[in-house]
C-alpha cells in the first residue's frame, strides 16, 4: 500500500486500522505531508518505520500497534514536538530506548506512550520524562 501517495493529497487523517494490510510501509513520506493523525493499528505490516515519516512535522498521533514490525525505538521521530500518541505495542521492537547524546527527543506534549509486548532493552531513561511534559 502506498501510503505516501496518500499523504500527498493533503489528507490529515489516515486511518487504515484493521485492515488485514501486510508487507512494509512502502514509499516516502513527502515534504509537504500533512498528516496529524496515521493509524495502521492491527494488521501485519512488516519491516521499518520509514524515516521519511519525519517530513510529516503535523503527526500528532501514530498508531502502529499489534503488527509486526521490526526495528529499534524510533529516534529519528525524535524532532516531531507535535507528537501526543505514540502506539508501537505488540510488535518486534527491540535495543535501547536511549537515543544517545545529541539525539533529538523532544516530544514535549506526548501524553501516551505504549511501548507494551515488545523486545526493548533497559529502561526509560528518566531525562525523557521531563521532556515529555505533556505527561505531567
Amino acid at each position: 500500500m502506498p501510503y505516501a501517495m496518500l499523504a500527498t493529497l493533503s489528507l490529515g487523517v489516515l486511518n487504515l486500522g484493521k485492515n488485514s494490510l501486510s508487507g512494509p510501509i512502502d514509499g516516502t513520506f513527502p515534504s509537504s505531508c500533512g498528516l496529524n493523525t496515521l493509524d495502521l493499528h492491527r494488521n501485519s505490516l512488516e519491516g521499518k518505520i520509514p524515516c521519511s515519516l519525519v517530513n510529516c512535522t503535523m503527526l500528532r498521533i501514530f498508531s502502529l500497534g499489534n503488527n509486526r514490525m521490526s526495528d529499534t525505538y524510533p529516534c529519528h521521530l525524535g524532532d516531531n514536538t507535535n507528537l501526543r500518541v505514540l502506539v508501537l505495542r505488540a510488535n518486534i521492537f527491540h535495543g535501547s530506548i536511549h537515543c544517545g547524546e545529541g539525539s533529538p527527543n523532544n516530544w514535549p506534549k506526548l501524553q501516551i506512550l505504549d511501548l507494551a509486548l515488545n523486545s526493548f532493552s533497559g529502561a526509560v531513561p528518566e531525562d525523557y520524562f521531563e521532556q515529555w511534559r505533556g505527561m505531567m
